[in-house]
């Protein structure tokens, strides 16, 4: 298994090496320039990091609007059935052939 760091990645094992331990031993002797190495290694970790947990944040909450989509119409499609059947059911079906038998009575 091949080890790699980011950046340097495209060179031999031995130039990583020799680049990793020259920036330790400035970071030991420099403090700004500890502070400015672990700031590039924070912001590349940040980005290699929050990257794609944006992007499974984005699929998360189409989902969730997607979903919420599908419930509200299903709810109204239910509450359109359930209309129509208590309107067939109650006065509706006496007023269908209430009608019928007029146009029956008017011949057509």
């Amino acid at each position: 298994m091949q080890v790699g760091f980011p950046l340097i990645y495209a060179y031999s094992a031995k130039v990583q090496l020799s680049i990793i331990s020259s920036l330790l031993v400035i970071s030991y002797l420099n403090r700004r320039a500890r502070l400015v190495i672990a700031s590039l290694a924070a912001v590349y970790l940040a980005f290699k990091v929050i990257v794609p947990l944006v992007g499974w944040l984005v699929y998360l909450f189409k989902g969730v609007a997607w979903f919420g989509f599908y419930i509200y119409f299903f709810q109204k499609a239910i509450q359109y059935a359930i209309s129509a059947v208590d309107y067939m059911f109650s006065d509706g079906l006496e007023a269908l052939i209430r009608e019928l038998d007029k146009r029956d009575r008017n011949g057509r």
